[in-house]
């Protein structure tokens, strides 16, 4: 499936795409030239030689090279002056088994709806988190993919790829100098420092955006204290729910981020 890598389309859009008719009439009429009689093989040769050119776009397309190989050598052979049924039924056979093979080598992944949501979701994180943080976007596309095809532990850690640009935008509103290390505990340290004043005792920096503030910090102590320090350790593995919890609660934190800061 190499010639079709990377697109994504429907079923029905594949089947009109490849022609999927064409190749089971072919398959249909090879599997007849090995019952036939010479008349009937003779008769049947024209019809043979249009179905067998028919299906050469779709084989290229899918990159059946064994398959193209053996339709040109039964090419060769509808095409002789004197047709032989000897040698046309050897090289059907050989389309046959080699078609035959080359299809079953050839694999479709079917998605749910929801997997098909996000597989085609553009900006998964929404338009706001997109513009705010930018150098987030490879991987918040990559986790929102890994959670398509079911590759859940590897959709947390581009999650938490995704978690530490915003903790750097959080620290840097904060004051906090995170060029060299994301700075989680730093920004923890002083935001439950503040959140647990007196108003009267607070910064004015703080209070000024308090409620955003303080969401941002709930939700980034929630994702520490849950699963940011055991993703480190390779043993770790991820299910399914608990890896759309994570992509819930990253998407949310990083929605929030987004209402009032970027990179």
């Amino acid at each position: 499936m190499r010639a079709i890598a990377n697109r994504i389309e429907s079923l029905w859009e594949l089947m009109k795409r490849l022609k999927f008719e064409g190749i089971a009439a072919l398959l249909g009429i090879l599997e007849r030239t090995q019952l036939a009689t010479d008349a009937q093989l003779l008769n049947e040769a024209p019809d043979l030689l249009t179905y067998s050119q028919a299906g050469k776009a779709s084989f290229e397309l899918l990159g059946l090279n064994a398959t193209l190989a053996n339709l040109e050598r039964l090419r060769v052979q509808l095409t002789q002056p004197e047709l032989s049924t000897k040698e046309i039924r050897r090289a059907a056979d050989h389309l046959q088994t080699s078609l035959t093979d080359d299809l079953d080598r050839s694999f479709l992944i079917r998605l749910t709806p929801q997997e098909e949501a996000w597989l085609t979701s553009v900006q998964p994180f929404g338009e706001q988190v997109t513009t705010a943080f930018p150098s987030a976007s490879h991987d918040t596309d990559e986790a929102t993919r890994c959670l398509a095809f079911a590759r859940y532990t590897a959709c947390v850690f581009h999650l938490m790829r995704v978690v530490e640009v915003g903790v750097k935008a959080l620290g840097a509103r904060l004051s906090i100098d995170t060029t060299h290390k994301p700075g989680w505990e730093q920004i923890l340290k002083k935001a439950h420092g503040q959140m647990s004043l007196p108003n009267d005792k607070k910064d004015a920096d703080w209070i000024k955006d308090e409620d955003f503030l303080s969401d941002a910090i709930t939700m980034l102590t929630a994702i520490k204290t849950a699963w940011r320090n055991p993703t480190m350790h390779i043993e770790k593995k991820y299910t399914p729910e608990h890896a759309e919890r994570i992509y819930d609660a990253v998407k949310g934190f990083m929605q929030q981020l987004a209402t009032k800061l970027h990179e």
